[in-house]
């Protein structure tokens, strides 16, 4: 905590940096290669590899995917049946990226020979499709990087198509395709287009001073935006998910601009809660590697290589517990990772790594963000058998990729989630019978809340009436807390079913023993409701003799609940309520199944001018 505590400090004491005005280096002051590493960052990386566990597990993985790769076709400009997206951009993508590696780290020749031409052939398709511009945004990082890497080995011919490519296909259509939404949003796609925009300017500026000073100075004022995602606390709107695609762009983004300008011209401590936001990570992973996967994010944690620019910056090598955990697992770390693995190795070359892995020292978290309050806690750091407790409250419709989760959890205990969420939905499918837009339109009429993974209905939240939620609810923390009896916190969330009662509160937290209790209470209904209270487990529930029953892994536990409550004229009137054990799916032709997932039901009238206390116990 004290750590944090600090950088918070000193990134409030720093001033506001201007809008700078872009100077290039001169011509021949910084050779190729100038992008994430230079020649002497190849000695670093090397020595590395050769003294650490955990960096030769990256290099394995990346050798071990090349050498599966390297007598394999190359991916074609195939479309997607619709015509709208690349079927295999990423993984062309990769390929440049980690057969460029390859060629930098291990000299093969065979893998720089690969990278070249995977570059050319990409640089010879119609279009980067710059209707959607992470496409063109995401090749530009990639070619810009071989380009950058072995300029040296390219014929002056195939100099120039690159650079043709990389102006004609995304740094001019950077300008004409929706530039705002695009370059200057507070969301992931403002730290992916501007990091591949950049990447393009940096490695071209020598041809195209002019282009590349413009690129430079948007960045400059639209980059800045994607920083208050992240302020004030570090806690990241969109999820963990979302946080590693958009935050190890923008890492990226910040040290081609140390590296090539001398300066990031003070993006990363514009506002306090970037440097503070790998604390939100680390929590938002749960003792299993399964994550609090609100939003549109899926449960299983991945390696987020952005964490090792964070432990470089902060001076803190417990920052990188998990990740060093993750890298130990078995997992394909070149899934999703692969643009910023290079230059991972480069950082974690400067936290003066040790194979003994620092735990971390705080058990809660709590961010304080009105945008996304949240809380968390865990039993342990060192026990994949700890209790784990993810509470979310904030806005819906203000924060981007939502579901109608504000007021649910997450309960994870003897690596079991007894309470989970069900994750984002296949947008292909999805999309496939609603449309794009209607998928991610975030309004109150929106057929997204539809779809079973982001409305009410998939959520262990409250529904009045069949009633969707209002969207434009502000859920906040009355109280959390931090006994050894009672770990969690109280909510407010009134507003988020507005006209049905005068407060409604919820209550969600551990015991002494960390098994869960939540209660609810809702005051003066304003008529009478039909209320329907939903708990979302992946679990093989069931109802036995009245009780639900929750299996899994050999492992038992009971859900059992409590009513009490007072009519309008304030005499005793206890609710009859119904529960039922549900499966997780819908007759919708866009809902895909959610197999080893149930829906846990209660149902009671809430009469008007009532009020009821609701105690759930899973013990």
């Amino acid at each position: 905590m004290r750590t944090k505590s600090i950088l918070l400090i000193l990134c409030l004491l720093l001033p506001l940096a201007a809008q700078a005005q872009v100077t290039l280096p001169k011509k021949g002051s910084q050779p190729h290669p100038r992008l994430i590493l230079k020649a002497e960052d190849e000695v670093a990386v090397r020595e590395l590899i050769g003294r650490d566990k955990y960096a030769r597990i990256v290099d394995s993985s990346i050798v071990a995917f090349c050498e599966s790769r390297l007598n394999e076709p190359s991916y074609t400009d195939e479309r997607d049946a619709a015509g709208t997206r690349f079927l295999y951009l990423r993984q062309k993508n990769k390929d440049i990226h980690l057969f460029s590696y390859m060629g930098r780290i291990h000299g093969r020749e065979d893998c720089r020979e690969r990278a070249i031409d995977e570059m050319m052939q990409m640089c010879e398709w119609k279009n980067w499709n710059p209707e959607h511009f992470l496409d063109p945004s995401e090749a530009a990082l990639a070619v810009s990087i071989c380009y950058d890497w072995f300029y040296d080995y390219l014929t002056p011919k195939q100099r120039k198509t690159v650079r043709n490519a990389l102006l004609d296909f995304a740094v001019y259509p950077s300008f004409e395709k929706h530039p705002d939404h695009y370059f200057y949003s507070t969301t992931n796609w403002s730290s992916v287009c501007n990091c591949g925009i950049m990447a393009a300017a940096l490695a071209l500026y020598e041809e195209d001073s002019a282009t590349a000073v413009r690129v430079l100075e948007r960045c400059m004022e639209g980059n800045r935006k994607v920083f208050r995602s992240y302020d004030p606390t570090g806690a990241y709107p969109e999820g963990f998910n979302y946080w590693s695609f958009g935050t190890r762009h923008e890492v990226l983004l910040l040290d081609m601009l140390e590296n090539v300008m001398g300066t990031d011209f003070g993006l990363a401590t514009e506002t306090p809660g970037f440097m503070l936001t790998p604390y939100f990570i680390l929590h938002m992973t749960g003792p299993f590697g399964m994550a609090f996967n609100y939003g549109d994010n899926p449960a299983e944690t991945k390696f987020h290589p952005a964490v090792f620019w964070f432990a470089q910056k902060n001076y803190d090598p417990s920052l990188l517990y998990l990740e060093q955990k993750q890298l130990t697992s078995g997992e394909d770390i070149t899934v999703g990772a692969y643009a910023c693995l290079a230059a991972m190795l480069k950082w974690y070359s400067k936290v003066n790594p040790s194979e003994d892995r620092v735990v971390p020292s705080d058990l809660f978290y709590e961010n304080g963000d009105k945008k996304i309050p949240l809380f968390i806690y865990r039993s342990s750091w060192e026990s994949e058998d700890a209790a784990y407790l993810g509470i979310r409250g904030g806005s819906i419709r203000k924060v981007n990729h939502s579901h109608i989760d504000a007021g649910s959890f997450v309960y994870y205990k003897d690596k079991v989630r007894w309470v989970a969420e069900l994750g984002a939905p296949n947008y292909s499918l999805v999309e496939s019978y609603i449309g794009h837009n209607p998928l991610f339109l975030i309004k109150q009429e929106s057929a997204r809340w539809d779809v079973l993974r982001e409305g009410a209905h998939g959520h262990s939240v409250v529904t009045f009436d069949g009633q969707r939620p209002w969207i434009d609810c502000d859920v906040q923390f009355v109280k959390t807390f931090r006994a050894p009896n009672q770990k969690g916190a109280l909510m407010d969330l009134t507003s988020m079913y507005p006209g049905m009662t005068k407060s409604y509160r919820r209550m969600v937290y551990l015991d002494a023993a960390d098994n869960l209790v939540v209660t609810e209470k809702f005051v003066g209904a304003t008529e009478a409701h039909r209320v329907r209270w939903t708990l979302v487990t992946e679990t093989d529930a069931a109802l036995e003799d009245g009780t639900v029953v929750l299996r899994k892994n050999g492992l038992s536990r009971q859900l059992s609940f409590a009513l009490t409550g007072k009519d309008s004229a304030g005499q005793p009137a206890v609710p009859q309520f119904s529960v039922s054990v549900d499966e997780a799916a819908t007759d919708q032709p866009y809902d895909e199944g959610n197999p080893g997932f149930k829906l846990i039901h209660l149902e009671f009238t809430l009469e008007a001018g009532a009020t009821v206390n609701l105690i759930s116990r899973l013990l």
